[in-house]
């Protein structure tokens, strides 16, 4: 028998709430939470009364400075600690983590938001959604372009449902999800993330992703608003559009969601309409999505898109200028953690720049969408229920049917297809991306993930398959050693240990290029956080090279050739690339644009052998680690 949903929560904390001492013998009562810890139940706390009044309840018990909290946020749980940082809301709450871990991570720090915060207002956990929850073990659906060419609502909304029924139990409630840019431009390269080029197709999906999120209590985030594709394919792009264009094609979609599906937040984008950025742009927030379609949610930024009106569109060089723009124009919270929204955002409260009542309208806002979804009815995840749901075969063979619909087939000469196993002797695969295994933006990581190849060579057992990676693209001045040139074309051998002390392998393999994500990770079953690895190649010049080498990573790493170290990225040998330092980055000490690079030069003399070996501690749930030279 499957114990009523309370009382599996309460066995799920107990653990919890036993290590957490403050307070926390004073929450939990028979059936409810005292959240305010008066061992009354209050009428916020009363599920039985009207919202409005609950809302009215609260709002009337909070201070300016936890009204202040409601609209600032922190990335990720990691070394989160909500006794000593105050906010409202988590972004990045899954963190590529499995469903059993997660949960009890998000549960443990709801418990401590609780037990720690005198109103002991729930947090809001949001993370991505995009085809599936971005997440260890999620389930993964067909991209958005591949949902799309489904041409099929009626499933939109069952695999919504489905992956809503992963999210829920984690904690999660809320999605940044579904993207409804329309992609006119192929150059784009966030078309994938997109249901196409048509604004009713991309209306028609988008509303039933959305409703099927928010009528399970789980708020959706149309995004980017709007129109992030701009001249040329450019993303993020300044726009110059006339409200004919914006009305018939880009503004279609969200009104769609707003008015149909009942979004309850919009994300804006890093752009900019007409001169002024998305996130500072009244009439855009105001007078069109609140006032024309009565949209009563909140606005999220786009991550670190309010830091665009510093670096990118040049507004101003005052951090406090750019947190009074976004706020007076009705920007709620600053995603994915409070930079300008922090000590800048009260400085702009105390010089009279931002009203008061302005932060008071936002908290308000905030507080009854928390009521609405239910979060202080249920503000916890079901453990028991999310590794249920995570991956289950359901959700699989749900994701197996739509991608059978979301197939598109231009041209098929001579009946080449399908291929024809008992006809096919030999097979060429050229690409690297078969080899791979590349789900897409915002993507998370199945529990058994299978490339292009190894699907090809499990559905052909007596064809002889080749492959070859192709042409390696090169993006920037850095490129990865091709295996080609490294142990005799065998590449990088790799070493795997379940610890952090490099001793008794795991598992051994070999790196086309020296690249790790969590996809290599999971094809070897091999979810672990902490990890160590040694990694080594030899090769022998062809030429006389003066490279610079660079590695990009999480956790330690040092670089040895020919036995000598010449990088790490621990500052002690090489020097960290200034890439991806922010200029504002005194603001907070949580930015993170991107991994830190660090680079060294060597000489590789033409006709000499060297090798190169790396050794990597991880202790990061997502972890990477790249090896490129110039």
């Amino acid at each position: 028998m499957r114990l009523p949903y309370m009382f599996r929560v309460s066995v799920t904390l107990a653990i919890v709430v036993l290590s957490t001492e403050a307070n926390n013998e004073m929450i939990f009562r028979d059936g409810w939470i005292d959240f305010d810890k008066d061992g009354q139940r209050s009428i916020f706390e009363d599920p039985g009364q009207p919202l409005e009044k609950r809302v009215d309840d609260l709002i009337a018990r909070m201070t300016f400075e936890e009204k202040l909290e409601q609209i600032r946020c922190v990335r990720t749980t990691n070394g989160f600690d909500p006794s000593r940082t105050r906010v409202g809301n988590v972004t990045v709450a899954a963190k590529f983590t499995p469903p059993k871990s997660n949960t009890l991570r998000l549960n443990e720090v709801q418990t401590q938001q609780i037990s720690s915060h005198r109103l002991g207002i729930p947090l809001l956990f949001i993370d991505e959604a995009l085809h599936g929850l971005r997440a260890d073990q999620s389930t993964s659906y067909p991209q958005s372009i591949g949902l799309s060419s489904t041409w099929n609502p009626d499933l939109i909304y069952r695999v919504a449902s489905a992956i809503c029924a992963e999210t829920k139990p984690r904690g999660i409630r809320q999605v940044l999800s579904p993207v409804v840019d329309i992609a006119r431009d192929v150059r784009w390269g966030r078309t994938e993330e997109t249901y196409g080029e048509d604004p009713y197709l991309v209306s028609r999906l988008a509303v039933e992703f959305c409703r099927a999120f928010e009528e399970k209590g789980v708020i959706t985030t149309p995004k980017h608003f709007v129109a992030n594709s701009g001249d040329g394919g450019r993303d993020s792009w300044a726009q110059y559009l006339d409200e004919r264009i914006l009305n018939e094609i880009y503004f279609p979609p969200y009104k769609a969601c707003i008015e149909k599906a009942g979004a309850r937040s919009i994300m804006p984008s890093y752009g900019s309409l007409g001169g002024i950025p998305t996130v500072s742009h009244p009439w855009l927030l105001n007078e069109v999505a609140r006032e024309d379609w009565g949209f009563t949610g909140y606005y999220g930024s786009d991550f670190d898109a309010v830091t665009k009106l510093l670096d990118r569109h040049f507004i101003t060089d005052d951090p406090s200028e750019v947190a009074a723009q976004c706020i007076n124009a009705g920007m709620d919270v600053e995603w994915p953690r409070s930079v300008f929204y922090g000590a800048p955002l009260e400085e702009a409260i105390a010089d009279g720049r931002v009203e008061k009542e302005t932060i008071e309208e936002m908290a308000r806002r905030m507080i009854r969408l928390k009521f609405e979804i239910g979060l202080f009815d249920e503000p916890f995840g079901d453990v028991e229920l999310a590794v249920q749901n995570n991956g289950s075969e359901k959700h699989r063979e749900l994701a197996l049917e739509t991608a059978r619909q979301s197939l598109v087939l231009l041209k098929n000469e001579n009946n080449t297809l399908p291929l024809d196993a008992k006809k096919v002797k030999k097979l060429l695969v050229v690409g690297a991306r078969a080899e791979e295994v590349d789900l897409g933006g915002c993507s998370g990581t199945p529990k058994k993930l299978v490339s292009i190849l190894e699907g090809l060579e499990h559905a052909l057992p007596d064809t002889e398959v080749v492959f070859h990676p192709g042409v390696q693209s090169a993006p920037t001045p850095f490129m990865y050693m091709p295996k080609s040139m490294i142990n005799e074309g065998l590449g990088f051998e790799a070493k795997f240990y379940e610890n952090g002390e490099l001793s008794t392998p795991s598992f051994t393999t070999h790196l086309e290029i020296l690249r790790v994500r969590r996809f290599i990770l999971r094809n070897h079953n091999y979810p672990k956080t902490v990890f160590s690895s040694e990694i080594s190649g030899s090769f022998v010049s062809d030429q006389n090279r003066d490279a610079k080498l660079e590695i990009e990573a999480t956790g330690e790493v040092q670089v040895f050739v020919n036995g000598e170290e010449i990088l790490n990225n621990v500052g002690t040998i090489g020097e960290k690339d200034t890439r991806s330092d922010a200029n504002f980055g005194e603001l907070s000490g949580s930015i993170d644009q991107g991994l830190p690079k660090y680079s060294a030069s060597y000489y590789f003399e033409k006709g000499s052998e060297y090798s190169i070996d790396v050794k990597w501690t991880n202790s990061d749930s997502d972890p990477t680690l790249f090896l490129r030279w110039d």
